[in-house]
This record gives structure tokens, sequence and C-alpha cells, in this order.
């Protein structure tokens, strides 16, 4: 029904005596509720913000399994997101930890480097499986898109969830293998999007309206 046509029904049936209101006013819900659908989708899709984890705490747990693991255990050592970052472990080493660091496709980036890290020791015969644990990630985490990379290669394997955080395994051997004379291993994760209040809003607005329209039916 074009404006035109609104108009002439405004009129024709103010003059029969006829109930147009109910009419109008459904039409006019119609295109109310369309305007709040459609600016709820483009919040949520330009509106879901993820927080900028620089200036946030982390926790770090670097665990390997086999004989070495008592003497290299790294549990629950805190470093800053965004400033450079190193836990001595004594009579073992140093782990360097550098953050962020971009990786195509990826919201946040680590890049844990091993050079010092006696990381030659976790090979041959003694090749075992590390668990690395971050934990305290001040937003909601995509698990599925949690990846460990050696130069460009995806090898993490058993990723789960933490407190507010997450866990991966990889294997030393390819850790070592992928440089032996400085091996890093750098994880990438993305944020889940956090749908923005004003969206969520506008959903309510609108869930309101296509109630009172089936009341109204």
């Amino acid at each position: 029904m074009n404006a035109t046509q609104a108009m002439f029904i405004i009129v024709k049936q103010r003059r029969n005596g006829t109930t147009v209101v109910s009419k109008i006013t459904k039409t006019r819900e119609e295109r109310i509720m369309k305007t709040l659908y459609a600016a709820a989708a483009a919040m949520l899709i330009t509106g879901a913000a993820h927080a900028d984890l620089t200036g946030t705490d982390l926790s770090i747990s670097l665990n390997h399994a086999g004989p070495f693991g008592a003497l290299s255990a790294i549990n629950n050592q805190t470093w800053n997101y965004g400033t450079p970052g190193m836990v001595m472990v004594p009579n073992w080493g140093m782990l360097s930890i550098v953050s962020p660091v971009a990786v195509a496709s990826y919201d946040n980036a680590i890049t844990f480097d091993l050079t010092a890290f006696a990381y030659g020791a976790f090979t041959g015969g003694f090749a075992t499986t590390a668990t690395l644990k971050l934990e305290g990630i001040d937003e909601p985490i995509d698990l599925s898109s949690v990846r460990a990379f050696v130069n460009g290669v995806h090898v993490g394997t058993g990723v789960a969830s933490a407190t507010n955080g997450f866990k991966v395994d990889w294997n030393t051997q390819t850790v070592f293998d992928g440089n032996p004379i400085a091996p890093s291993v750098t994880v990438a994760w993305d944020s889940s999007p956090v749908p923005a209040p004003g969206a969520l809003a506008l959903l309510g607005l609108a869930g309101a309206v296509a109630s009172r329209r089936r009341r109204r039916a």
C-alpha cells in the first residue's frame, strides 16, 4: 500500500465510521519492527566488540610430561599482556614471552620463545608432550580457534577450557625440529563476539512490539 492509498483509506473509513486506526497502526508497527530488527542486526555485526587485552595480567603454566617435568615446571606465573615477559626456572632456563604478535586472521597471539629453556632436553628418547595453560583472559574465547603455530604450521592438540582461558598441548620434538637454534611456539586465538548492549535493547524492543501485535490480533 503506497502513501496515496493510505491517505485515501483513512479519509474513506473515517467518513464511514469504520475502524481504520487498527489497520494503519498495524502497518506502522510492521515498519517499526522491520526497522528495529535491521538496526539490531547491524549493531550485532559491527558493534560486537572485543576487549583490548593490553595491560591485562595473565597467568601462564607450562608443564612437560616425563622425567624432566618437575625440574622444568612453570606454574601460575603472572605477566602483563603487551609487555615483554620472562619466567626463570632455577637450574633449568628462561622462557621469554612476546605479546601481542601479529598473526593474520586472529584476534590475539603470544609467542613463547624457548631458546634459553633447554628445549633440546625434550628431544629424542625424551621427546614428550608439553601443556601450556593461559588463564585470566578477560573476555570470552572461541576455543575452536585456538592454535599453536611453529613456522606457521599448527602443531597444537588437546585444546580445552581453563579458568578464564584455555590450555593447548604440543609435541616437544616437533617444536625443536622447527628451529633447533631458537625453538618457539606462537599461540593464537579469537575472541567470542559479545553483542553490544544497544543491539540487545533493540531486539528486546522489537520483541515487545511483536508481542503487542499478537495480543491485538
